[in-house]
């Protein structure tokens, strides 16, 4: 899914659930499954211009929080199986435009 950073308003968020088969691959550091158990995308607005948070959560532990002004992919793929799979946040290239 595409998030384009120019349609976030003040107070939007989300929740994104990672179940314990999957990989999180946030650009090139791949954590092991089971890890991260849920994404949340938040927008704030700080001296008029908007910022957008992505946090990674272990349980209720707010492992790391990733801070963007750019648009931003996250998407779903198999590892090859049907149970395994693989979450991955990463910038959004022109092709994902």
């Amino acid at each position: 899914m595409l998030y384009k950073y120019s349609t976030f308003q003040e107070g939007f968020t989300e929740e994104i659930s990672v179940t314990d088969r999957q990989e999180c691959h946030i650009d090139h550091i791949m954590f092991s499954k089971g890890l991260i158990s849920k994404i949340v995308i938040c927008a704030y607005k700080f001296d008029e211009r908007i910022s957008v948070h992505i946090s990674l959560h272990m349980g209720n532990l707010k492992l790391a929080t990733i801070v963007t002004y750019e648009d931003f992919v996250i998407e779903y793929r198999s590892l090859g199986n049907e149970k395994d799979h693989c979450l991955t946040l990463c910038k959004a290239k022109d092709y994902d435009k």
